[in-house]
């Protein structure tokens, strides 16, 4: 089956996305048929002929996702953030499942069980803080009003089916209107404060 793979960035982010897809591609040797779903904005075609020659070599295809900028018009900060919370509103429909992965990041084991995971009826999976890092979950709590886990949302495993009846633009922006003088990874919290209950550790 298909691996989706969801990344949002911008053309300063493309030499650390190499690495890491660089990553993903040496600790997953098996994943032979990966199609990579790139949202942005501005990225210069021949940026992403470049990128989609590099997935290429490695056997995966890259499917660039020029964002409508008629979504964020009501949008209070920079779009960018905006872009991996309202996935599930940009992808193709007929996209529906992604395992999102933060440009940044090197990747060291297999992400094949973490694809093929049961979500249990939840819309999301993420990872959240445990043993010396725990305590970052009872003051973030406090600091957003929620009573779940703190989410990382560096990777995020998404039903995109339920996540188009849950997740609306409007939502979004309110909660960043709402929520601004929290807000410390911006689109992290929002996350969080949002979807934290619809999200399986």
């Amino acid at each position: 089956i298909t691996m989706n793979l969801l990344l949002t960035l911008d053309e300063n982010y493309l030499p650390p996305c190499k690495v890491m897809l660089c990553s993903f591609f040496a600790s997953n040797p098996n994943e032979t048929d990966v199609t990579v779903y790139l949202l942005h904005s501005a990225i210069p075609g021949d940026k992403l002929e470049e990128l989609a020659g590099f997935c290429a070599l490695f056997g995966a295809k890259l499917r660039p996702v020029t964002v409508d900028t008629a979504l964020f018009e009501n949008a209070p900060t920079s779009k960018e953030m905006y872009y991996r919370l309202l996935s599930p509103l940009i992808l193709p429909q007929e996209v529906e499942r992604v395992l999102y992965l933060d440009p940044d990041m090197l990747i060291i084991n297999p992400l094949r069980p973490l694809w093929e995971l049961n979500l249990c009826g939840k819309t999301f999976a993420a990872a959240a803080h445990t043993g010396l890092t725990e305590m970052a979950n009872e003051i973030n709590q406090v600091r957003l009003d929620t009573e779940h886990e703190y989410f990382n949302s560096g990777v995020m495993l998404i039903d995109l089916t339920a996540a188009r009846k849950l997740v609306t633009a409007e939502d979004v922006f309110a909660c960043v209107s709402k929520h601004e003088r929290e807000l410390i990874l911006p689109d992290q919290d929002v996350f969080n404060i949002l979807y934290g209950k619809e999200t399986r550790p």
